[in-house]
């Protein structure tokens, strides 16, 4: 269990090659058993793998985790990015990261803060986001202007600013 220490943490649980091992073990023990056999012993061994991968990346389940249940085709939120199921290698941000940035930066105007102070903030924010996963930041910042909430907050304080003095260009 050898670590590689140049990828990102998401990289690494969603990592193909993990995955396809899992799954091509999964597929051989398949074809030695008769379809009515007992599958729980091939179950508790893809769980045995799936804890060495956290393990490998110092992450644990909870002690009282008693059900691991299917994936959904949409895929699902892991510590604030969105990994999708159909290509294991797509990993955006997901939408929750997006609705808690945007009202903490709507909590900060509230409170009267400085521009400045939001723009550091949304600086710090974008440096969060590109720790998990490899983005092009100028689209995904104009992705989150053209949203809902990223419109309705734009025609209440200067939201485009925030993400220029925090170094996000062609906006």
């Amino acid at each position: 269990m050898t670590l590689i220490t140049n990828t990102t943490l998401i990289e690494k649980i969603a990592a193909t090659a993990t995955l396809e091992q899992a799954y091509l073990w999964l597929c051989s023990a398949r074809k030695e058993c008769h379809f009515n056999n007992d599958v729980w012993h091939q179950l508790r061994t893809v769980v045995r793998l799936m804890n060495r991968c956290l393990v490998s990346v110092k992450q644990t389940k909870h002690p009282f985790k008693t059900y691991i249940g299917k994936i959904k085709e949409s895929g699902f939120d892991f510590l604030g990015y969105r990994i999708a199921i159909k290509n294991v290698n797509t990993k955006g941000l997901a939408w929750k990261s997006w609705a808690n940035h945007f009202s903490k930066i709507q909590q900060l105007y509230e409170q009267g803060a400085k521009h400045k102070r939001i723009a550091e903030y949304t600086k710090r924010w974008l440096i969060w986001v590109r720790s998990g996963v490899t983005v092009n930041l100028q689209q995904l910042v104009k992705y989150g202007l053209k949203s809902d909430i990223g419109k309705s907050l734009s025609n209440i304080m200067p939201l485009a600013d925030f993400y220029r003095q925090a170094g996000v260009v062609g906006l």
